[in-house]
């Protein structure tokens, strides 16, 4: 990779010196790579990116409203003054049809010239092989990580792989560490990694879900994590406890999975959430897991059974959400109290449970909940992804 980042480095330097302006060349998460040693023409926007290594969010946001990523010549960016940004070219970077970057040339008031823009088009050319020879190295050192975090997550080789990858993140071996799992591929892995506002994430996979860890700045909630990777696309996201080092990994991947199992079995608690603020869910879930997922007790089914078991059910678990409140869980529910009143009294016909009594109604709550995750595991199954539903170990 040192080569191919030399041979990049001489490339932005021969362009530079040929247009007389400075060059800029950042990967597809708008990370910088090479820049060019000018210093006429650079803007604020250049500045804060060689300072950072990488385009702030609002930088990010209003260049992926261009398309740039769509582009097959040199594109005229035009300037934005909130930004204080001024004009500039960007040349997509691509080795066949995958884009690897974006090359920029900054400053002058008039855009580059035909002449140098073929010289332009065809160094770009260059720089691209160049990127893609970083590229294929980046592979390997990929590989090395998904090695190191599977050696943390499984107990094997922890000192070697907290040193490599807190090497390579740019971490301390000590701080607010959080993890999240999260439905989607590794593009949107790198869709959020791009707009993360606080350092470095790592991408990894653990029970066939997407894998993120970051670092949290003080006192920042490991939900934030989660938001951001349902903002980037994902369809449910969840974050584990903030752990102190990560040595303690697998207990924070562990903890964003069974928050990850709750929020998709009971809406209520939104498609981004925490093992933090999921409440009784995570021991229940914890439990379910642990006992090889078993089904809801013979009173819930019974219920199931019944040809108004929906009805049932539903009034069952309002009457349980509102303490027993038949009033309140009647108002939820948008139904007359003498209505709830019969099916409660049905319920306990049906099955013995008797809403008054303090171990009947933890049977109920626990039955039906056990029943959300059965079903979310039948839909699971259902959809042939079963081999991806790894048991917490």
């Amino acid at each position: 990779m040192a080569e191919a980042m030399r041979e990049l480095q001489e490339i932005v330097d021969d362009l530079a010196e040929l247009l007389g302006r400075p060059i800029t060349v950042e990967d597809r998460r708008w990370r910088l790579v090479a820049y060019s040693a000018h210093h006429d023409g650079v803007d604020e926007v250049r500045r804060r990116s060689i300072m950072l290594r990488h385009s702030d969010r609002d930088v990010v946001t209003f260049l992926d409203s261009l398309h740039l990523d769509r582009a097959e010549d040199p594109v005229e960016v035009p300037a934005n003054a909130r930004l204080a940004m001024s004009p500039r070219t960007c040349v997509p970077l691509r080795h066949g049809d995958q884009l690897l970057g974006y090359l920029w040339v900054l400053g002058g008031d008039a855009a580059v010239g035909a002449d140098a823009r073929s010289s332009l088009v065809h160094l770009s050319a260059t720089a691209a092989e160049a990127l893609w020879a970083r590229r294929q190295a980046d592979d390997h050192h990929r590989s090395e990580r998904a090695t190191h975090l599977d050696d943390l997550l499984h107990g094997r080789n922890e000192d070697d792989a907290i040193e490599q990858l807190s090497a390579e993140a740019g971490w301390p071996r000590t701080g607010r560490f959080v993890a999240a799992v999260a439905l989607g591929s590794e593009d949107l892995g790198e869709h959020a990694r791009r707009r993360w506002g606080h350092g470095e994430l790592l991408l990894g996979s653990w029970h066939g879900k997407l894998l993120v860890i970051g670092q949290l700045p003080s006192v920042t909630e490991p939900s934030v994590l989660a938001t951001h990777m349902r903002d980037a696309g994902a369809e449910f996201a969840a974050a584990g406890p903030v752990f102190g080092s990560l040595a303690y990994l697998r207990d924070g991947a562990n903890g964003a999975h069974v928050a990850l199992f709750a929020a998709r079995a009971d809406p209520a608690l939104g498609t981004a959430t925490a093992r933090d603020d999921i409440g009784a869910w995570g021991p229940i879930v914890e439990l379910w897991l642990q006992a090889d997922r078993p089904g809801p007790p013979p009173e819930i089914t019974r219920l199931e059974a019944h040809r108004g078991g929906a009805d049932l059910l539903e009034a069952l678990e309002a009457t349980l959400e509102s303490g027993g409140d038949i009033a309140a869980a009647a108002d939820a529910l948008h139904m007359h109290r003498a209505t709830l009143y019969r099916r409660i009294q049905r319920v306990r016909d049906l099955t013995g449970i008797d809403v008054h009594r303090g171990d009947d109604r933890l049977l109920a709550h626990l039955g039906l909940r056990m029943r959300r995750l059965s079903l979310l595991d039948h839909e699971i199954r259902d959809s042939g992804t079963l081999d991806t539903e790894h048991r917490t170990e």
